[in-house]
């Protein structure tokens, strides 16, 4: 087979040869893509595919912004927040009361590599109840080697809120899950908004 001078990181040759384009549709632009046109080859897989392995008891998860998501990674330290913990759900798609994210994005972490972590007891802890639901669970500052890989939820949907749920708007829109992200695919991955569109 006769190489093509738009290999760089992968390994067969693009079948439309353009470095930026995105022959496999997995959000991971050709030249960054190690299978460029297989989507299943790589570290971008959709959320159906994926979610077989996430949703566990192994696991906790931890809702922010895409960004945000990307420098934990990068810099790899989770860190305090506001509430003097790092925090986490029992939830795959936690509603964190329902702040907006505009790219709302969710770190997978797998909890035996966690320093530490503890459960809240909310018959003991003065923390206020509206986080309940959420099942959470808090840690000091670390070193994020805790975490697999990143949901995106580039889906939006409009719900009401059942009984349990805080909140006093019971018509909110939630964000749901569409492909999860390992690898150094974190930081190249595009979040796409629910048109399909790159964002």
């Amino acid at each position: 087979m006769k190489k093509s001078k738009f290999m760089f990181a992968t390994k067969y040759p693009f079948a439309n040869k353009n470095p930026l384009a995105d022959n496999d549709r997995d959000g991971v632009i050709n030249m960054y893509d190690c299978y460029p046109n297989n989507p299943k080859k790589q570290e971008v897989l959709p959320w159906e595919t994926a979610k077989r392995k996430l949703l566990n008891k192994k696991n906790l998860y931890h809702k922010t912004e895409f960004k945000t998501a990307q420098h934990i990674v990068k810099s790899n330290k989770l860190k305090e927040g506001a509430g003097g913990h790092f925090s986490m759900s029992e939830y795959h798609n936690p509603n964190v009361i329902y702040k907006q994210y505009q790219k709302p994005t969710v770190l997978v972490l797998d909890k035996k590599k966690l320093v530490n972590p503890k459960k809240i007891d909310y018959k003991k802890s003065h923390r206020d109840l509206k986080f309940k639901v959420e099942r959470e669970w808090v840690v000091n500052t670390q070193p994020a080697t805790s975490v697999k890989g990143i949901i995106l939820n580039e889906k939006t949907t409009t719900r009401q809120l059942s009984k349990k749920e805080p909140g006093i708007n019971r018509t909110v829109v939630a964000s749901q899950p569409t492909r999860y992200v390992t690898g150094e695919d974190i930081q190249r991955v595009k979040f796409k908004s629910s048109n399909g569109s790159s964002v």
